[in-house]
């Protein structure tokens, strides 16, 4: 009775071994790779968000103006005093080279790498508010530093000759290319549009920048708390294998009996597990991708950035799959030592019993 007793209580817990072990392949990279600010400055570069801000912002921007009724690629000039009438009237193409030059990907990449490590320094902090700033100043330098000023002039004189009046109107031109001889001229009200835009601009944004009051008191409440749950779950994550450990100590206190019981009682739950964590692991950041782009992205009206959606989702796919990834190899661990384990088995034969009586 005690025997079967302590092999029903071994199967209980290598069933729960398995089940924990499995919560634990993906709860440990939850503490070690998503709540780790490398993690997501490589994402940031691996998918090239830096390179393809300019793509991302322009098709947004022809998108919107597109769904406004305005069709910003017929248009030959453009309003000297405003400039974003004047970067709205380019064609989208023209616009991400545009936004290539104002900010290029060494400067996209640095602010991003400035608001992670922002973000994660206020959940790592007793900080009662956080306080994430965006530089503006490389920004301001390359509006009126001449930058801007030479890659539109070379945008022009790609562009075929102005027709009639289109090359002497106060108007700057945007689907044409002036006469040489009025490109100073060009280049003078450009500078006369553009100074007043940068000065107006201050050297740093602070994106939780809000004032006092008791609504903002309730959003900073509610940061607060969720950064202790965070912090929390992020200790559970990290020492969650103890129960695992502990789970299997249990079945080999009340299973083993030999050498060969040991390696069966501990290999075949390990194996499991490990089978089952990877059977999870291995499809899951890829269906993401799949289920976008074939369900999701015909459904999208006309007028979503389809290409800023997949994009975002491209990064969250991207963290899934780090996190996938780690847990992945976690499983391939406990299926090679649960195979092993059960391979060896059979070499550690068990003690026969004494002979029964006649």
């Amino acid at each position: 009775m005690l025997s079967f007793l302590a092999r029903f209580l071994a199967v209980v817990l290598a069933a729960l071994f398995v089940c924990t072990a499995v919560a634990v392949v993906f709860l440990r990279p939850v503490a070690t790779q998503l709540l780790e600010p490398r993690t997501y400055k490589d994402v940031v570069r691996d998918q090239r968000i830096g390179e393809r801000l300019p793509e991302l912002a322009a098709d947004t921007i022809g998108r919107a103006l597109t769904s406004a009724g305005k069709k910003p690629e017929r248009a030959t000039t453009a309003g000297a005093g405003d400039f974003g009438g004047w970067l709205q009237a380019f064609s989208t193409q023209d616009t991400q080279t545009l936004i290539s030059a104002m900010v290029p990907a060494d400067y996209v990449n640095g602010q991003f790498d400035s608001v992670i490590d922002q973000l994660f320094g206020y959940v790592n902090s007793a900080a009662p508010r956080p306080s994430v700033k965006i530089s503006l100043v490389d920004l301001k330098q390359r509006l009126s530093g001449g930058v801007l000023e030479d890659a539109y002039v070379k945008l022009l004189q790609g562009k075929p000759p102005c027709v009639g009046d289109q090359g002497t109107a106060a108007a700057l031109p945007v689907g044409c290319c002036p006469p040489e001889e009025r490109l100073p001229e060009v280049r003078a009200q450009f500078r006369a549009m553009v100074e007043p835009a940068a000065k107006e601009l201050a050297d740093s944004v602070d994106l939780f920048a809000a004032k006092d009051g008791a609504q903002a008191e309730r959003v900073y409440r509610g940061m607060d708390a969720f950064r202790a749950r965070l912090r929390t779950s992020a200790l559970v994550a990290r020492w969650s294998w103890v129960l695992a450990v502990v789970l299997l100590a249990g079945v080999g206190v009340f299973g083993v009996r030999s050498v060969r019981g040991l390696l069966l009682w501990w290999g075949l739950p390990c194996l499991i597990a490990g089978v089952v964590a990877a059977v999870f692991a291995l499809p899951g950041a890829a269906m993401g991708g799949w289920f976008f782009r074939i369900v999701i992205a015909p459904l999208l009206p006309p007028e979503a950035p389809v290409l800023a959606v997949e994009a975002v989702l491209g990064l969250v796919m991207a963290v899934a799959q780090v996190v996938l990834g780690a847990a992945l190899k976690s499983a391939a661990w406990l299926v090679l030592g649960g195979l092993v384990a059960v391979i060896l088995s059979p070499l550690f034969k068990t003690k026969a019993g004494p002979p029964a009586l006649g």
